[in-house]
């Protein structure tokens, strides 16, 4: 029996790829207006970086009245020195290679939200403290919330994200999962459901160790934000997207996924423009 084979080399001739403008920024009030410009890669760039924009015009509008133009500063950072005020609109609007690429979104109100400490619960994980969550919506909003811990560990200082503990159903469970007792845990972001409107008081509760806010300068808090819709609906995609996504080894986490469209709202371009409100809700400080 005799095998044979041969190789045979085949050109690909792939389309033309043609850059798109990538237009990113996220207003606060207490900053200036900052946006970023980049364009894209193909897909066959071994590139590592994406080149910026340096040579555009930058204009930014206040309830569609011209404020200012964004000056380049450096690496396709653009910046007015200008606050952005709650409850107005904010559209940028870029001049580049004979294409006009817009984006706006609207400075978010802040929500009427407080978190407090109760006493220590021993069903609690790690024998935490009861935490108590009251908020009063009347209008759809979107907040996210976030558990903070900075502590000394070893005589190095530590940051990290303490899980959020709850299954009452104000809590958006698309990044959940379940605790050994069947409570929905969430790592770095809970989201609250924005059509959850009403007043409400409830308890719940963190996993991590509370006990190691103990020392000088160590401190337990919450990062409460304040998003706009856009901004809430590209953070949403983002994290779906992430969390769907191959692994470094290519093992899939869940093989029933579908992909995922990660939101944008800039017009002939990606990226996001969005708008936020963050504070800080201190319940622990060390002694």
């Amino acid at each position: 029996m005799v095998l044979s084979s041969c190789v045979k080399e085949v050109d690909i001739d792939y389309p033309n790829y043609e850059p798109q403008i990538v237009l990113t920024g996220l207003m606060q009030p207490d900053s200036v207006i900052k946006i970023r410009l980049q364009k894209t890669q193909s897909v066959l760039s071994a590139a590592g970086t994406y080149p910026f924009v340096s040579d555009a015009d930058v204009f930014c509008y206040e309830n569609n009245k011209k404020i200012g133009q964004l000056k380049h500063d450096n690496n396709g950072f653009y910046r007015l020195n200008y606050f952005p005020k709650q409850g107005a609109t904010y559209r940028i609007e870029v001049l580049y290679d004979n294409k006009i690429i817009t984006a706006e979104d609207d400075i978010p109100y802040g929500s009427d939200l407080t978190i407090t400490m109760g006493a220590p619960n021993y069903s609690n994980p790690n024998q935490n403290l009861d935490l108590f969550l009251k908020v009063s919506r009347s209008n759809l909003s979107y907040t996210w919330l976030s558990a903070i811990l900075s502590y000394q560990f070893g005589g190095e200082p530590r940051i990290k994200g303490a899980v959020i503990v709850s299954s009452f159903p104000i809590f958006d469970t698309f990044n959940a999962y379940k605790s050994l007792s069947g409570v929905d845990s969430f790592e770095d972001y809970a989201r609250l459901k924005p059509d959850f409107l009403g007043n409400y008081n409830f308890k719940f509760t963190v996993g991590n160790q509370l006990s190691n806010v103990k020392t000088k300068g160590d401190i337990f808090y919450f990062q409460v934000s304040d998003l706009s819709k856009n901004y809430d609906r590209y953070l949403k995609s983002s994290l779906t997207a992430y969390q769907n996504s191959p692994e470094e080894n290519g093992a899939i986490s869940d093989p029933f996924a579908e992909p995922i469209s990660i939101f944008s709202n800039v017009k002939n371009g990606v990226g996001i423009l969005g708008a936020m409100q963050t504070r800080r809700i201190i319940l622990k400080i060390g002694h």
